[in-house]
């Protein structure tokens, strides 16, 4: 016969469920450019970091467009500038009393309108260089592409009234946190309560143990 010390200790209560690991950050990257693809650097499972290129499409409509809004930018610029100077001799003369107000305001309007053109042309060029921008689809962040959707050579089409936001070239995920969703028994989830810490194991590495703790508990239990 032993015997023992009588002693305070804790007492576990210990609940098990099966979940599957999901990352808690995943993104669908999109292109809003519509064209061939010309060349796609990734493949399932590849990491990736931020800024690298996943996928480039011709450009050879959005470098034409680029260049020709470029040019009528510069057109715009120097006739603005013109304009300009035409309507501050026009000035000098009108306040000599050399010319009419309506020679004075005719000069006037038309600075007016060489201002509004260049303005136009400005955000022509800004639409542009958006569109040659969005033919290049760079990672947002550092991650592993989950799954491709698109393969090279393929012409997709993504329409700028797509509410979609584009036409999906590949899913990202960061994998350096992730959660597991686990259906725990009815007659568990009462002992379950939020930041219980929470021990892991999954089937390929058994030996592992992953720590962490209850996130978020759903209000409405599924059958």
């Amino acid at each position: 016969t032993s015997t023992a010390a009588v002693q305070r200790g804790d007492l576990s209560v210990i609940i098990t469920a099966t979940g599957k690991i999901e990352p808690i950050r995943t993104l669908e990257l999109r292109s809003k450019a519509s064209g061939e693809i010309i060349s796609l650097n990734v493949e399932d499972g590849d990491k990736v970091t931020k800024g690298q290129v996943i996928a480039k499409l011709d450009q050879t409509t959005a470098l034409n467009d680029y260049e020709q809004a470029k040019a009528d930018q510069q057109v715009a610029k120097v006739t603005s500038e013109q304009k300009e100077k035409e309507f501050n001799r026009q000035q000098e003369l009108y306040n000599k009393k050399l010319i009419s107000e309506q020679e004075f305001e005719t000069a006037k309007l038309e600075l007016e309108k060489a201002k509004s053109q260049l303005v136009r042309t400005k955000a022509a060029l800004s639409s542009a260089k958006e569109r040659l921008d969005d033919t290049v689809l760079e990672s947002p962040m550092d991650g592993i592409i989950l799954k491709k959707y698109v393969e090279d050579g393929q012409v997709i089409s993504s329409g700028i009234s797509n509410v979609s936001g584009g036409t999906l070239i590949a899913t990202l995920a960061d994998l350096n946190s992730v959660y597991v969703k686990a259906d725990v028994d009815e007659t568990d989830i009462g002992k379950v309560d939020f930041n219980q810490k929470v021990v892991v194991t999954a089937d390929a590495f058994p030996e592992e143990r992953f720590y962490g703790k209850v996130l978020r508990i759903a209000p409405l239990g599924q059958v």
